[in-house]
């Protein structure tokens, strides 16, 4: 019994979560699913854990409940049942692993806590808002840890998030969330009169974002069975289709974009990859010009032309921003956007995650973050070199998306981005890619 504990534990985990969005957003039963949730988390395996967390991230939104006055989401006691893990010495080789790993930790938050510590005495940045980045930050560690130690494969990691997508993408055909005007096939909005699939978020645009990471995962998964390769082919191709969904015009710039990258990654590998190319390109072209013909017939009259306002509004709160010189060198804070006179005025965040990170780390935060990232990195050549190899495209859609959403305040962020970075330092030791059995 106890060898397939963690085999029973994920299959409850999973219809659990798959179960969430069937109910009404915040019921009774959600919570009871989410303690469910949890509680198999923390009795099955380390590894196990780790994948079950990414598999439940694309639910974040649907998970969450008052607690003590506050939207609580169960993603969070997932995070800390694997920061503690890790803490307390599992998933390492040794005594001087963990120690080592502890010490680097309490680094990490010391340095979080330095960082916007001149937020909170001019600013006053809210204790809360420090707890969720140290979380996070942490989380980030924590996976960054693992993945480097090769405790789990990361790719392997990537595809049990794209199959979290993919659940979550067609659960969210039947996601009631409250105050919002829905039809069966999606949500509604009677204001603007056309219909933007939305799955389990409250944006489109992150939908479209999660297609895009998941279909290039299963497009690029390293796998020499051509069953299960066929497979993933085909669940990128829904994940296509489900992004169209969403009428963004994010999603289909950025959706060309990977298939050109996609292109020049593979036109030269092999006879049968070249037909492959040009039989995905002749399917392609068409349902991009369909795509964007949706779009310019249904979303033509946006704000401010293509960017829908984003560029604008990037730029206006960044002039806000640069008249507080004290905040250009420190920032105003973590999630701390509530100072800037823009926002004051009822004006929306920026919608860009690169502004944020000035906004609120400052050229302080910035500088800290660019030396951390160079200890580890060494040669910034070769971290470009790998970002555009075809295994990265996943990374590469996060990273061009983030320019048109704010991510920071969200978990999925640190996580694609520890596995990115943790590969890229196990392929610079060893010098291949592992093709996963």
């Amino acid at each position: 019994m106890y060898k397939y504990k963690d085999h029973i534990l994920t299959v409850l985990f999973l219809l659990s979560a798959c179960w969430i969005p069937l109910n009404d957003f915040g019921c009774t039963l959600n919570q009871l699913l989410c303690v469910v949730i949890v509680g198999c988390s923390m009795l099955s395996g380390l590894k196990v854990s780790l994948m079950q967390f990414a598999f439940f991230l694309p639910f974040m939104s649907a998970t969450a409940f008052p607690i003590f006055g506050v939207n609580f989401h169960a993603i969070n006691m997932l995070e800390a049942i694997l920061i503690i893990r890790v803490l307390v010495g599992q998933g390492v080789h040794s005594t001087s692993s963990a120690t080592m790993n502890r010490s680097w930790l309490i680094g990490l938050v010391v340095a979080v806590i330095a960082c916007q510590l001149p937020a909170v005495i001019v600013y006053g940045q809210n204790v809360g808002n420090i707890m969720k980045l140290i979380i996070n930050a942490s989380l980030f560690y924590v996976v960054y840890t693992i993945v480097k130690a090769r405790f789990v494969q990361p790719q392997r990691l990537l595809l049990i998030f794209s199959f979290g997508i993919i659940a979550s993408c067609i659960l969210g055909f039947w996601y009631h969330p409250p105050l919002e005007q829905l039809e069966r096939f999606g949500q509604y909005d009677m204001s603007e009169g056309w219909m933007r699939y939305k799955g389990l978020w409250t944006d489109p645009n992150f939908l479209g974002m999660f297609a895009l990471i998941g279909s290039s995962v299963c497009a690029t998964y390293p796998t020499e069975n051509r069953w299960f390769k066929s497979i993933l082919l085909c669940c990128a191709i829904i994940l296509c289709f489900i992004g169209s969904l969403t009428l963004s015009r994010m999603y289909i710039m950025t959706f060309i974009l990977l298939i050109a990258l996609y292109g020049m990654n593979t036109v030269a590998k092999s006879r049968w990859t070249v037909i492959g190319l040009l039989l995905l390109v002749a399917v392609a072209v068409p349902f991009t010009m369909d795509v964007i013909d949706n779009i310019s017939a249904n979303r033509s009259y946006t704000e401010s032309g293509i960017t829908n306002g984003r560029v604008d509004r990037t730029l206006a709160l960044l002039s806000d921003f640069s008249l507080h010189p004290f905040a250009v060198f420190f920032g105003v804070g973590y999630e701390n956007h509530d100072v800037l006179e823009g926002v004051k005025a009822g004006k929306t965040v920026c919608h860009n995650t690169y502004a944020d990170l000035l906004m609120q780390f400052g050229l302080f935060g910035l500088g800290l973050l660019w030396g951390m990232l160079i200890m580890n990195i060494h040669k910034m050549k070769d971290l470009l070199k790998f970002l555009f190899k075809r295994e990265s495209l996943y990374f590469v859609a996060l990273l061009i998306c983030s320019g048109g959403l704010s991510t920071l305040k969200y978990e999925y962020l640190y996580f694609i981005t520890a596995i990115f970075l943790a590969s890229y330092v196990v392929e610079r030791n060893t010098e291949y890619y592992e093709i996963v059995e």
